[in-house]
């Protein structure tokens, strides 16, 4: 992306004008919320990232990936906020709900999981070392075991 490339205002005004455009496209909305994380602006992402959960519950079935995403990007941007028991309850529903063995919710859980292990260090920065080790043990007992390729994969 041009935020990755060093090209941050080109970035935004770009993100900012497809979202002007299509108000209601959760992708649009998540790569702008994405990027003002990014640029360690959680509090502007925040509303943005509400919408965009809002529109892909209201659209999406229950379970959908897609919503899993959506909530990880919000309880990501809750923790950057220091906002930690509502992001930790965001992700720990993001984290559940892509428990599917197929590689997409593989690859997501694992994307979640990083989040996760940011909150643990939020809470253990914060002095909260309970929560921190419940958390990090809950993170520990959820992890899929990997499964060694075969000849047919």
């Amino acid at each position: 992306t041009l935020a990755v490339q060093g090209f941050d205002a080109d970035a935004e005004t770009l993100l900012r004008d497809a979202a002007r455009m299509a108000p209601n496209d959760p992708e649009v909305l998540a790569d702008l919320g994405r990027f003002l994380i990014q640029t360690d602006r959680p509090a502007e992402a925040d509303e943005i990232l509400v919408r965009r959960l809002g529109l892909l519950e209201a659209s999406a079935s229950k379970g959908h990936w897609q919503v899993a995403v959506a909530k990880r990007d919000l309880g990501a941007c809750r923790v950057r906020q220091g906002r930690l028991m509502d992001g930790e309850r965001l992700l720990r529903s993001s984290h559940a709900a892509l428990k599917g063995g197929d590689s997409l919710h593989t690859r997501l859980r694992g994307e979640t999981s990083v989040w996760i292990q940011e909150l643990v260090e939020a809470y253990e920065a914060a002095g909260d070392t309970e929560r921190a080790e419940a958390l990090q043990t809950h993170l520990s007992a959820t992890q899929s075991p990997r499964r060694p390729a075969s000849d047919s994969d």
